[in-house]
């Protein structure tokens, strides 16, 4: 029997309902079915929807160009046309099909031909395979699908859906740069993709298994990267490691660094990071690691709480053994070791200028007690923050930073710096420049080495032009005033693919007796690209200021 659409929209909203009240539900939760047409055989108590079905429940939704429902099983069945694939969503999370068995009583089902899109920080993670399995999530973590959700905080709107043999990727070129390939992926929308040990394909070519699960976090878009790291230290070495990390629960992340480096060994990290909502966390961790200031391995715990909102930042925080590199007016680095005992530091947002538009000020003070070889004191720091710039012509950019800080210790001591950056970006045909100049004046001093800062007065020039196709070469130096010599020469190559840049880059260090040369291979893929493959703590500033 065939009525009109508006009518039988009604008839299918009352069919469900009677199947969710026949199944014994304390709480019906309204199912809606839209379709151009819908034909209902009352004998055999199915009924079939034709021509842009809609099916909603809560917060999925389901569209295809044809669908059948059984009243009696309260199984719906969906089924594709070309061009018009079988989708399921919830949230910004879309999976897509050529069909669906679906059970509106369990909220289970199973989709196959399966591909689908999660949001990326910038762009999607695009994933392609067979089946899918769906189910709530608690369903989803007694068949052990999932993991870290304590029993009864399960949510049950939200469906989990696990993947057999599925290929994922942020590239969306056909055939893609790169790709995973797992046998199992578990997706929880709107929270984490969980690729099982995949397989990391460059092009066609299998490269090697990850031997960790491959995790894409959602909520703060970000990735754990699935490529080793290739680094190169004076004091250790050639260097390969691999960054893994681990979810417990929903609200607590671990984040190890494990590196073998051909000098001095193994090497290891490790970081718990537990968040309280807020923008409140606490965090503890360790490494044992290669201390080129003592010229052994030493362990470095530290822990503390950070609280980032609106802007605002703070932390507290305790370490022991902590590195820290200081570059001295010579050029050289100084380097030591450092206790905090503790440190508590805040930061305010960047704040408009109502005098001037393109210029931004912050504030930030800190107190803290350190211990550094066998010389302590207590410090208060208060300081104040300037950033600026803009365009002076269509390939010509100004900008500049100017930083001054006050230093007060406990032993009556008290320090002032007040630092100022000028630069400009500037391109001719096919070469693009960054020119800056950097000085530092410094006023008092410090009972203790690591913050007794010098003057400075320095010029970075950048040069970086195109080689062949997706091939760029870059070069940077920097010339000390005071000295009146070159402090460094940083050389770098960069491949810069649509969906992914490779970064090999070779630091010469020019000053000093000690060597303190290093190299790095970076792949940074662009769907995330605030997290890439790199270990090396020195990444090159391109800004010299704050």
């Amino acid at each position: 029997m065939k009525l009109a659409k508006s009518v039988f929209v009604v008839l299918f909203v009352l069919l469900v309902l009677l199947v969710s009240s026949c199944a014994g539900q304390e709480e019906q939760e309204e199912v809606v079915l839209d379709a151009d047409m819908v034909t209902y055989d009352e004998q055999t108590g199915t009924g079939t929807a034709e021509g842009n079905v809609r099916l909603e429940r809560g917060n999925m939704t389901l569209n295809a160009p044809y669908m059948n429902v059984d009243s009696t099983t309260s199984v719906v069945k969906a089924y594709s046309e070309p061009g018009k694939p079988v989708i399921i969503s919830q949230g910004k999370e879309t999976l897509r099909g050529t069909s669906l068995e679906y059970d509106l009583q369990k909220r289970e089902g199973t989709m196959y031909g399966g591909y689908g899109t999660m949001p990326a920080d910038r762009g999607y993670v695009y994933m392609d395979g067979g089946r899918i399995d769906i189910a709530p999530e608690p369903a989803a973590a007694e068949k052990q699908w999932i993991n870290g959700t304590k029993p009864g905080e399960e949510d049950e709107d939200t469906f989990v859906a696990q993947w057999k043999d599925v290929t994922m990727t942020t590239c969306p070129e056909d055939p893609p740069h790169y790709r995973l390939v797992t046998y199992r992926m578990v997706i929880i929308p709107e929270r984490r993709v969980i690729a099982k040990t995949p397989d990391v394909y460059m092009g066609k070519h299998k490269l090697f298994r990850y031997p960790f699960d491959y995790i894409v976090d959602l909520r703060k878009k970000e990735h754990n990267p699935f490529m080793p790291s290739l680094v190169y230290d004076s004091d250790k070495g050639a260097g390969l490691g691999i960054k893994p990390r681990f979810y417990p629960d929903d609200n607590s992340t671990i984040d190890l660094t494990l590196l073998q480096w051909s000098d001095e060994g193994f090497e290891w990290s490790g970081r718990y990071t537990r968040s309280f909502g807020g923008g409140f966390s606490v965090f503890g961790e360790t490494a044992y690691e290669f201390d080129s200031d003592t010229k052994k391995k030493e362990y470095r715990p530290s822990w503390g709480a950070q609280w980032q909102k609106n802007g605002w930042t703070s932390s507290l925080i305790w370490s022991q053994r902590e590195p820290r590199d200081t570059i001295r007016r010579s050029g050289e680095i100084y380097k030591t070791t450092l206790w905090r005992n503790p440190e508590f530091s805040i930061r305010s947002p960047w704040w408009d200028d109502p005098a001037s538009p393109s210029t931004k000020w912050s504030l930030s003070g800190s107190w803290g007690d350190y211990e550094e070889r066998l010389k302590q004191a207590e410090r208060t720091s208060l300081g104040l923050h300037l950033r600026g710039g803009e365009n002076l012509g269509e390939n010509v950019s100004f900008f500049w930073r100017g930083n001054y800080r006050y230093y007060d210790y406990d032993n009556g001591e008290t320090q002032e710096t007040t630092d100022l950056l000028l630069g400009l970006r500037y391109s001719v045909s096919s070469l693009s420049f960054s020119s800056s100049y950097f000085r530092r004046w410094t006023y008092g001093r410090s009972p203790l080495w690591w913050d007794d800062y010098d003057d400075k007065e320095m010029a970075y020039q950048q040069l970086e032009f195109p080689v062949y196709k997706d091939l760029s070469f870059n070069f940077r130096t920097s010339y000390n005033l005071y000295t009146e010599q070159f402090d460094e020469r940083i050389y770098g190559f960069t491949i810069d693919k649509d969906c992914m840049k490779w970064i090999f880059m070779y630091r010469d260090h020019l000053v000093g007796s000690e060597n303190d040369d290093w190299a790095a291979v970076r792949l940074i893929i662009k769907a995330f690209p605030d997290t890439d493959l790199s270990i090396d703590s020195r990444a090159v500033d391109s800004s010299y200021g704050d």
